[in-house]
């Protein structure tokens, strides 16, 4: 019988080891399963925008979602770091549902409802973070204090974890809180209209259709002809490495940056706050600049005169650091000289779409007084963002690109032919447009894990060893009791 329960106790802890394992085991896979729901392939692009329609050119079927950040209010109790996802009836084909969300209804999952004490025909308000197509933390971004929008929603529907209240991307198994709405009203009141930064797929990998069929628009980008010369330019000002890339590789392509610096000076006069374009094919070197007839006067400069120009770098830590760079005047061009330039220079949110300088809200510290100065605004009155001053593209470059990009646009001058030239060239899975196996990278995941039997067998060693020297002592025991 002591041989017997010691036999039994060691195969009990084994066994229950394994079981509790194997459980672990079964639930890890099951909320694998379970935050992504019908979801195979998924491309995210969480800094980025491209067109919706973009995931109707997707062979295999695809959803186009809004995906931002926000919180959650409702009678008092207030829940951050929300994930709020804008999307259609396409979206609920992936948890097996069939609705829509009307304009001020929303889905909260579990999680979301129990933290806030809603349940279904009850208001709750969401405060939802209002991005800009340039990154906030990019140079010249707008900094406005409206960055977000505020709704007030019916709750429609409180989503379990199989109804893809537990969706997420992200490989960890803490439930976020999810929140729901229609993708048109979130593209609305965000200022996003068309454009989405989060795309879902089922079961066949999705692939892009040929180049003939998507257009540069679908992925932030347009050409833009002025004065005979065609500009391609992006909703996010700066080309992406992909975007420069495949247009400079087009033959007669010339690359510009555009940047807004502190100050130019020649002697005891300067202007504050000019635009200043960096130009390749402009015969400049790197130390000579052209500037034009209004900055002239307003210097007192000349050919062969000598101009500082000081100007914010972006460093990597996220700082700007002020620099001086000095050059010399290589010509003097009269003001219909930079008419071009002003119809092709970028538009920056919160800089040029403002009547006056003391509106300028920009991404780096700004002197108050500077941009109180008379006669620059009157130069922004007639001219707007009209550069002031030309450098190589090289100098440029060396003073202005940062981890955006270095540069703001490619031109080449009218030709036909250039649109197809690029869509040609143009990888959009080199340009970060890719789609990832989300579904067979959880699945991954979890065969990959801690063995959770072993773990727990290991856990329980101590009480084998124990099971297994009872049963030798009491088989000893008994041994010497035969003996006696």
């Amino acid at each position: 019988m002591g041989v017997l329960l010691g036999t039994m106790l060691a195969a009990a802890v084994l066994t229950g080891s394994l079981l509790v394992g194997d459980s672990v085991d079964g639930a890890l896979r099951r909320f694998a399963l379970q935050r992504l729901g019908g979801v195979h392939y998924a491309m995210q692009t969480p800094n980025r925008f491209f067109a919706c329609g973009l995931a109707d050119k997707i062979s295999g079927g695809a959803t186009a979602v809004l995906q931002l950040r926000g919180m959650a209010i409702s009678d008092g109790k207030q829940i951050n770091r929300v994930q709020v996802l804008g999307g259609d009836s396409k979206l609920w084909t992936f948890a097996g549902l069939e609705f829509q969300l009307l304009e001020n209804e929303a889905a909260l999952n579990e999680k979301l409802a129990t933290a806030l004490d809603v349940t279904v025909g009850d208001e709750v308000s969401l405060r939802i973070e209002k991005p800009g197509l340039l990154p906030r933390d990019a140079p010249l971004s707008s900094q406005k204090d409206d960055r977000t929008v505020r709704g007030r929603f019916t709750v429609k529907r409180i989503l379990s974890d199989d109804e893809l209240g537990r969706f997420s991307l992200s490989a960890n198994q803490v439930v976020p809180h999810n929140a729901f709405v229609g993708r048109k009203w979130l593209e609305e009141r965000t200022g996003l209209e068309g454009k989405a930064n989060l795309i879902l797929a089922g079961g066949d990998p999705p692939e892009f259709t040929p180049a003939q069929v998507w257009v540069p628009a679908d992925f932030g980008l347009r050409f833009r002809d002025a004065g005979g010369v065609v500009q391609l330019e992006s909703d996010g000002i700066y080309l992406g490495p992909e975007v420069a890339r495949a247009a400079m590789a087009i033959p007669g392509a010339s690359g510009t940056l555009t940047y807004l610096v502190n100050s130019i000076s020649a002697g005891q006069n300067s202007t504050p706050y000019s635009f200043v374009i960096a130009k390749a094919g402009a015969a400049l070197r790197d130390d000579e600049i052209v500037i034009n007839r209004w900055l002239a006067d307003e210097l007192d400069a000349g050919v062969g005169g000598s101009v500082s120009m000081n100007y914010f770098e972006l460093l990597a830590s996220g700082r700007f650091e002020e620099r001086e760079r000095r050059f010399t005047v290589r010509r003097v061009v009269e003001m219909d000289g930079f008419g071009t330039e002003r119809g092709l220079a970028p538009k920056f949110p919160g800089l040029t779409d403002v009547d006056r300088c003391t509106d300028w809200d920009v991404g780096f510290p700004m002197e108050a007084a500077q941009l109180e100065n008379a006669a620059n605004e009157e130069y922004w009155d007639e001219y707007k963002q009209m550069p002031k001053a030309m450098v190589s593209l090289e100098a440029g470059q060396e003073m202005w690109s940062n981890r955006f990009g270095s540069l703001t646009s490619v031109r080449w001058l009218a030709g036909r032919g250039i649109e197809k030239d690029f869509r040609a060239a143009f990888d959009p899975a080199a340009a970060g447009f890719v789609f990832l196996p989300v579904r067979e990278q959880a699945l991954a995941a979890v065969d990959n894990a801690m063995d959770f039997g072993q773990l727990f067998v290991g856990m329980s060693f101590f009480l084998i060893v124990a099971a297994l020297l009872l049963t030798g002592l009491l088989f000893v025991f008994n041994i010497q009791q035969r003996a006696e």
